[in-house]
């Protein structure tokens, strides 16, 4: 059935109209006992309501005299009573033509009932709800309920007999405690003869905070004279006052319930005991203004049901976003996972192109600092060959040895510069490699798998080697133009021979070395230009390998999200449209 939120109301409601409203929106509650606890709450204040039941408790620390009170006020010595800390489970007592008492138990017992005289339900209730007969309740005793014929409980009135607090019994005003969230109103009885505690302040504020109309009683008062009565009275409101900040005149209800045993109640002991008074202002206005006390009384335990109720819904709520959520964190970590593998991809790359200038220009550099130790050399050697060959004079010799030293230092010089190269680009590529592992990790980790670098990522170090090319020969370079002597030059002095040919052979020599140089320059840029870009190819494929592999785990979430999503959906709607409901429910009631 397709729910619909309560319209939004700007005026308040009547708090009957604000029960029924939240029963319609119970009806769309599921049907489990946690639910169903709230919704038979709600029907309760409705019924409670509808009946007229004003529930008032009488509340006292232990040996206030509230038993005797109570019998007195009610006009019928129906409760028990003793010195001793004597109620130890609540006794609810209301109207009914024939005396009676209901003892409930919560071990499955059969109630115990007692019907008659009065002296027989008094003995009835010491066996049940006294703390000597039944120390910590024991009997497993969960209500005491009193049906009496007294005039006070006529119109609906119920009067609730509360354990003592503030005892060595601990449990007694736990007790209490736990059922000051079923009343409507509360008599605070107080004594002469130990005005008011410590433990009696400290226990109003619990009071205070949960029922809605307080009263407080005067009991013993026949234990002092008028003066004394005065002066303890004017202590009891100057300390409730200054503790509680009350901005209206503290009521004190002067009694002596002592006075009233063995009398009727229609005695004149009872207008001169107080407890006329008590009858007359308290019970009577409660009873005259049963609707709105009952109105602000149901008022505060509806909201408190509703705003028990919302959190229930909202903790079911959450909990069925609760995999939602975390399933939108998880894509939102592996979509940035993604990114970051992305930029580290094009970080990679960028990088690479970086790395490849820096390599072209240390290969210049390398090259110019080493020229003028080669020319050098060829220049020596020449001297040295010329030297050597001045004898025979021989031209063609002499061309083929310099071809040979210029072919064997190029040589060297190409081992000299792959070897210094290799250094950088392999530290290079170890960068590199470390960063796409490192990173390979993080997706091992993020997608809950296991990434085997040596078999599934391809860039190594090793790929970034340049080989050695003994036998590399730029072209012309090492081949001489060559030089003929005259047939007159052969017959020059050495000195002069040697000369004219240093002249001659040194520009060809200068000229070979530079094309020779460049040519190598060109070879080792080349390939070391092909080596990188390799390798970064590799590590492109390689991050792109990450990306895919963090995508399927996005694809993953993403349909385990939609699955999620489809299930819960329209629970979650039903939820959302009953807390939207709970909560304009209770702002009527503001």
């Amino acid at each position: 059935m397709c729910f619909s939120p309560m319209p939004e109301i700007t005026e308040p409601l009547s708090i009957d109209v604000l029960i029924d409203n939240a029963l319609q929106l119970c009806r769309e509650l599921p049907d489990t006992p946690e639910y169903m606890l709230y919704t038979r709450h709600i029907r309760g204040l409705r019924e409670r309501l509808a009946g007229g039941r004003l529930r008032i408790a009488v509340l006292g620390q232990f040996n206030r005299g509230k038993s005797t009170f109570i019998n007195a006020l009610l006009g019928v010595d129906i409760l028990p009573v003793s010195v001793l800390p004597i109620t130890s489970v609540p006794t609810v007592i209301s109207f009914g033509t024939v005396n009676q008492c209901t003892i409930s138990f919560s071990d499955g017992k059969q109630d115990a009932v007692v019907a008659g005289e009065v002296r027989a339900i008094c003995d009835h209730l010491t066996r049940y709800v006294t703390e000597q007969e039944n120390p910590k309740n024991r009997l497993c005793v969960t209500e005491a309920i009193v049906h009496c014929e007294s005039q006070l409980l006529g119109h609906g009135t119920v009067i609730i007999d509360t354990p003592g607090f503030g005892s060595t019994h601990t449990h007694n005003t736990e007790t209490t405690l736990d059922l000051l969230a079923s009343c409507d109103a509360a008599l605070f009885l107080l004594s002469a003869d130990l005005p008011i505690t410590q433990v009696e302040v400290d226990f109003l504020h619990t009071v205070l905070k949960t029922v809605p109309r307080l009263f407080f009683v005067y009991n013993k008062v026949d234990l002092l004279n008028e003066r004394e009565r005065e002066m303890s009275q004017k202590f009891i409101r100057e300390t409730l006052v200054n503790t509680f900040h009350f901005t209206f005149g503290i009521r004190l209800f002067p009694v002596s319930a002592k006075m009233m045993e063995g009398k009727p109640k229609d005695s004149a002991a009872f207008e001169k005991s107080g407890l006329a008074a008590v009858e007359k202002e308290v019970i009577d206005f409660l009873i005259r203004e049963k609707y709105f006390t009952l109105s602000e009384a149901l008022l505060g335990k509806f909201n408190e049901a509703v705003s028990q109720l919302i959190a229930l819904l909202e903790k079911r709520r959450d909990a069925l976003n609760r995999p939602l959520f975390e399933c939108k964190e998880r894509m939102s970590a592996v979509e940035q996972l993604r990114k970051a593998v992305c930029r580290e991809k094009d970080k990679a790359i960028s990088l690479g192109e970086v790395e490849g200038t820096a390599l072209t220009e240390y290969t210049e550099t390398l090259m110019k600092k080493k020229r003028p130790g080669l020319q050098n050399l060829l220049q020596n050697h020449l001297q040295t060959l010329l030297l050597s060959a001045v004898k025979s004079r021989n031209d063609t010799i002499l061309t083929t040895a310099l071809e040979r030293l210029l072919e064997e230092m190029f040589s060297r010089m190409g081992i000299f510069l792959i070897t210094e190269l290799n250094k950088p680009l392999k530290k290079a590529a170890a960068a590199h490699v470390r960063e796409l592992h490192s990173l390979a990790d993080t997706v091992s980790a993020e997608i809950g798998g296991t990434i085997e670098t040596e078999h599934e990522l391809h860039c190594t170090v090793e790929d970034v080697e340049i080989e050695m090319v003994t036998d590399w020969k730029p072209e012309n370079a090492v081949t001489l133009e060559q030089v003929k002597n005259s047939f007159l030059e052969r017959f020059a002095s050495a000195e002069k021979w040697s000369r004219d040919n240093i002249d001659r052979y040194t520009p060809l020599l200068n000229d070979a070395l530079d094309a020779g140089l460049a040519q190598l320059s060109h070879y080792v840029k080349n390939r070391t230009e092909t080596l990188l870009n390799t390798f970064i190819g590799k590590c492109a494929l390689d991050y792109d390998y990450l990306a895919d592999r963090v995508m399927e785990q996005f694809a993953d979430i993403e349909s385990r999200y939609a699955q999620e999503q489809k299930k819960v959906e329209p629970e979650l709607k039903k939820l959302v449209s009953l807390i939207e409901g709970y909560n304009n429910v209770k702002e009527m009631a503001i």
